[in-house]
C-alpha cells in the first residue's frame, strides 16, 4: 500500500471565519475520512457539505457551504519503495573472509533491488544462527542495485542469515520488510522432525502453508517459527 501524508490549508491569509472555524473543531474532534491511496500523485478534498443530528445531509442535499468558506485537503501520495535480494542462492565464505562481492561479476548473488527514489538507506542485520549474536548495519544506496559490501567478517564457521528489515528512500518514509527464511537447509524431514524457520519483520507474523495441497495459517509471536512434520507428503 503506498504511504501517504494529509496536510489541511484553506487558501487564503485572512484569518478563519466562523465556519471555517467550526469545521476544523468538527473534524478535529470527531471526523474521518477515507483517503485514496490506490494511485501515486497529489489529490485534493474538498469539503462541500457537513451535518449533524439536527441538520442531517439528506434534508439539505442542495446546502452547500460557499467556496470561500470550504476546507481543502491535500494528500500526497508517495509510491511505497522496496527492497529485495535478486535471488536466494547461498554464498559460500570461508573463515575469517570480508563480507565483501565474490569473484563472480556475472551473477546476481549477493545483489539487492531497490525501487523508489535514492539516495536509500538499508538496514541490514547479519545472525549468526549458531551463536544468536546479531549485527545491523545502516548502508546509504545511490542507486537501484547495490551488491553485498559489507564492513563485517565471518570470525565462525556455520550459517549465517543477512536480510533486508527496513529501507528508506528520498521521501523519507521507512518500509519494514516481513520475511521468512528456513534455518535448515535441508530438502528432505522425516515425520515427527521439526522444521526451523527465521522470521524478521514486527511481530506477530502470520505464516501460511500448505501440506500435501491443503492450506493452512498459523499465528507466531517470537522467532524462530517451528513446523512439526506430522504427515508424510510434501511441503511447497
Amino acid at each position: 500500500m503506498p504511504v501517504y501524508r494529509v496536510s489541511v490549508f484553506l487558501g487564503e491569509d485572512p484569518p478563519l471565519s466562523l465556519i471555517q472555524k467550526r469545521l476544523m473543531t468538527f473534524l478535529a474532534t470527531f471526523g474521518t475520512s477515507k483517503l485514496h491511496t490506490s494511485d501515486s500523485g497529489r489529490v485534493y478534498y474538498e469539503v462541500k457539505q457537513i451535518g449533524d443530528r439536527n441538520y442531517p445531509l439528506e434534508k439539505h442535499r442542495n446546502t452547500l457551504i460557499l467556496r470561500s468558506a470550504r476546507l481543502v485537503f491535500e494528500q500526497q501520495v508517495s509510491i511505497r519503495h522496496t527492497a529485495r535480494f535478486a535471488n536466494r542462492n547461498r554464498m559460500m565464505y570461508c573463515l575469517h573472509d570480508k563480507f565483501t562481492p565474490l569473484d563472480k561479476p556475472s551473477s546476481d548473488d549477493g545483489t539487492v533491488v531497490l525501487e523508489g527514489k535514492p539516495p536509500f538507506q538499508i538496514e541490514l542485520p547479519i545472525k549468526n544462527i549458531a551463536a544468536s549474536h546479531v549485527n545491523r548495519q545502516t548502508i546509504e544506496v545511490y542507486d537501484h542495485t547495490w551488491k553485498i559490501n559489507l564492513n563485517y567478517q565471518f570470525n565462525a564457521i556455520g550459517p549465517h542469515l543477512i536480510v533486508i528489515e527496513s529501507v528508506a528512500d528520498a521521501s523519507h518514509y521507512v518500509a519494514e520488510k516481513a520475511s521468512i527464511v528456513p534455518v535448515d537447509r535441508r530438502e528432505d524431514f522425516c515425520v515427527g522432525q521439526v522444521a526451523q524457520f527465521q522470521l524478521e519483520g514486527t511481530p506477530p507474523w502470520s505464516v501460511g502453508y500448505r501440506i500435501n495441497g491443503k492450506a493452512y495459517t498459523q499465528e507466531a509471536k517470537v522467532s524462530p517459527f517451528s513446523l512439526i512434520q506430522q504427515l508424510p507428503g510434501s511441503l511447497p
